[in-house]
């Protein structure tokens, strides 16, 4: 897959999930629920909400339903595997050292 952008993120970890306050490239995570919230990075303002299998925020270690995303947290910079594509604008990007590649 080429990258058509590549576009830096970062991750904010909330008690609770904005709706309406949603600032662009910040991935909103809650811990507690194992969830993952932001805008669509291809510009489309969709929004995009993630279950994430488990958080490794630097060694603390948060596990959510199986089968879903993970996050791994090195310093400030985030890693999402799966891949995310998102429907219906077909946005697809890899999230990887706090960059997202959209591809």
């Amino acid at each position: 897959m080429k990258t058509i952008k590549k576009v830096p993120v970062r991750i904010e970890f909330v008690e609770e999930m904005p709706f309406d306050t949603i600032r662009e490239n910040v991935l909103y995570v809650n811990k507690k629920t194992c969830r993952m919230r932001h805008n669509c990075l291809c510009g489309c303002d969709g929004l995009v909400d993630i279950p994430l299998s488990s958080i490794n925020d630097n060694g603390e270690i948060h596990n959510g339903e199986p089968g879903q995303w993970h996050l791994t947290m090195k310093g400030d910079k985030a890693t999402i595997t799966p891949s995310i594509l998102n429907m219906p604008c077909n946005g697809h990007y890899i999230i990887t050292n706090g960059i997202a590649n959209l591809v």
